[in-house]
């Protein structure tokens, strides 16, 4: 990887990790972005993950900029649905 596209995708990492706090934000073996929430975590509604089966605990993507996408849907599930402990 040319060291301006490696710049490009660490300052989107970092750009991504300060907005989203609450997720651990790494790369897989197959050089694709994933995030897994941090701490004491419940899904929404009463623990009842078939209610509401959009919620994840670790999300994928596909770039940086996609994967700001799924955190920002997850976060819309959070505020929607209170689940955390």
């Amino acid at each position: 990887m040319p060291a301006t596209e490696l710049k490009t995708e660490l300052d989107e990492r970092t750009q991504l990790a300060a907005k989203y706090p609450d997720w651990h934000l790494w790369v897989s073996s197959a050089n694709r972005p994933w995030a897994t929430r941090k701490g004491n975590i419940a899904p929404p509604l009463e623990n009842i993950y078939a209610q509401d089966a959009r919620w994840r605990m670790t999300v994928d993507a596909d770039t940086w900029p996609e994967l700001a996408i799924v955190l920002a849907q997850q976060t819309q599930l959070d505020t929607a649905n209170t689940g955390r402990l």
